[in-house]
């Protein structure tokens, strides 16, 4: 559900009244109904075809209050999402208030005239039946929480007139993969080894991997430049007070594992940098202050992202959001642009005058590309952290090339609704990143085996990691190792991710018990006669 904005120009002749006639036959979204959505990913074919089912909870009145929601059960519409026809005739649901819904389809909810929806009407969707070992089950791109139980998935509550539809995926969760080998030492011990090797999960689940953002927030003063019904500034300040208020939630808040963001704006220069935080507000205080002056200088805000990236948390997924509404005027790299008549080198030609300390550029345009090169060249000193590019109106004509030449993400953002779904998007992508976490690799020996000595513990196990045949840092404080009986036990720690595709192997010496020779012999005793 989104608005949009139509500007249309006309030429007539004379000066007496118009005789211009409009008819549109737009298709509105009604805020009067109820819309559940549904969506899939990484499925096996056979599901794809596939009946999922949902019960809807209405507060008609949009109260503030739980108890006045009410299970909805009466008539719902169908439609195909990619070409909004309708699919077949009316239908009703069941006296449990199911609703059934393929991938692909969403459903209309129509209310009646004695429970009338409106825009104030709020409400929440279950998804039945649906397992959470096999799925995980975000809404709206991560846009709208989800709390998921063994069987079930609940939507958070949203109005009516906010969110009139609530799309529901359901992505399959991929299993570590795991084997377990032998190997003989020719001394009558063998080698067991147990691994475990990471995969990246797909998922969209509320409890996220731990990650330092850092958002990169262009002040330039082309920012007061309207965009819709509001200038750019004033957009993407709610587009990033949105973000933080998804991402840094009060359940991850004072946890190690938690998401953290932080704020550096950035004009001519770069303007005050904000602490790493997990607490929202702190982020919606920093940008509601921010005011659009000056040029526009990506190097040095690159640069401070960087660094406040290195100087962020060890082992967390790091992401830098670089939002700009127009191509670099400034940098602080002092570049080569020429030579004189001499052949001496001349060093930042396009400088312009009375520019800050530490800052060259015309502060009009990137004549000799210096500008962009440098951007481009902070911009690859990030190490691994992903990095997305968001272009806030048509004017940075340049960024979907920075985007290409470092490996970037690019969303272009020409109007409200592009920059909100450019971010909905960033949200999702983050929330998906979770990994695999809590993971333990357990053996126990059957009667055919045994520990090399009586005196076996902790310190005969190995734990190790690699990825491609190279090894890879694993600390001891990253897993603990217990024995108990015949059992070998290695749990990682709380919080602890398998990195995707790093194999983890638990080795340690066993040797065959004397019922395991009693039984070979008598095996290979009747194999002769």
């Amino acid at each position: 559900y989104t608005s949009h904005e139509m500007n249309m120009y006309y030429f007539e002749r004379g000066h007496s009244g118009s005789n211009c006639k409009l008819d549109f036959n737009l298709v509105t979204l009604d805020s009067s109904h109820i819309q559940i959505g549904k969506e899939t990913e990484n499925v096996p074919e056979a599901d794809k075809d596939k009946n999922y089912t949902f019960n809807a909870y209405v507060n008609y009145e949009g109260t503030d209050s739980d108890k006045d929601y009410t299970l909805y059960t009466g008539k719902y519409d169908v439609y195909n999402t990619a070409t909004g026809t309708k699919d077949g005739e009316t239908r009703t649901t069941d006296s449990n208030g199911v609703i059934t819904l393929k991938a692909g389809q969403y459903a209309v909810l129509l209310g009646s005239d004695a429970k009338r929806i409106t825009e104030s009407s709020k409400y929440k969707v279950t998804e039945i039946n649906v397992d959470q070992d096999t799925y995980a089950v975000s809404a709206n791109g991560g846009q709208v929480k989800v709390t998921q139980k063994k069987d079930s998935a609940t939507t958070e509550p949203v109005s009516v007139g906010e969110v009139p539809r609530t799309t529901v995926t359901n992505t399959v969760v991929t299993a570590p993969r795991y084997r377990k080998y032998i190997k003989a030492n020719n001394d009558g011990t063998y080698d067991l080894s147990l691994n475990v090797t990471g995969t990246q999960s797909g998922s969209s689940q509320t409890t996220v991997s731990p990650a330092d953002i850092v958002v990169v927030f262009d002040t330039s003063g082309s920012m007061s430049n309207p965009m819709g019904h509001n200038s750019r500034l004033e957009v993407a300040k709610t587009a990033v007070n949105s973000m933080a208020q998804h991402l840094l939630t009060s359940e991850n808040q004072g946890k190690d594992s938690n998401i953290r963001m932080a704020l550096v704006p950035f004009s001519t220069t770069v303007g005050n940098v904000s602490n790493f935080t997990d607490n929202a507000m702190d982020i919606v205080s920093a940008v509601n202050g921010l005011r659009a002056d000056g040029g526009t200088n990506w190097e040095a805000a690159l640069k401070a992202a960087n660094a406040k990236l290195t100087s962020g948390r060890k082992g967390v997924k790091k992401y830098i959001v670089f939002m700009s509404d127009g191509d670099p005027t400034y940098r602080t790299s002092s570049v080569r642009t020429g030579t004189d008549w001499l052949g001496r080198p001349i060093y930042d030609a396009d400088d312009g005058w009375g520019l800050p300390a530490g800052v060259h550029g015309s502060g009009l345009s990137d004549r000799y590309g210096a500008n962009l090169s440098s951007a481009v060249a902070e911009a690859n000193r990030r190490g691994d952290a992903t990095l997305f590019s968001v272009g806030v109106s048509s004017d940075p004509t340049k960024m979907r090339g920075f985007a290409d030449q470092t490996k970037g993400s690019y969303y272009s953002a020409t109007s409200t609704d592009e920059l909100n779904k450019a971010f909905a998007d960033i949200i999702g992508q983050i929330n998906r990143k979770s990994s695999y976490k809590n993971v333990s690799i357990t053996d126990t020996l059957s009667d055919y085996a045994e520990f090399v000595n009586t005196n076996f513990g902790s310190n005969d196990v190995t734990v190790t990691a690699s990825k491609d045949g190279n090894s890879v840092d694993l600390n001891k404080s990253d897993y603990t190792v217990t024995v108990s009986g015949k059992t070998v036990k290695v749990t990682f720690a709380d919080g602890y991710e398998l990195q995707d595709g790093v194999t983890y192997t638990v080795t340690f010496k066993v040797k065959p018990t004397q019922k395991a020779y009693n039984e070979y012999a008598a095996n290979k005793q009747n194999d002769d006669k």
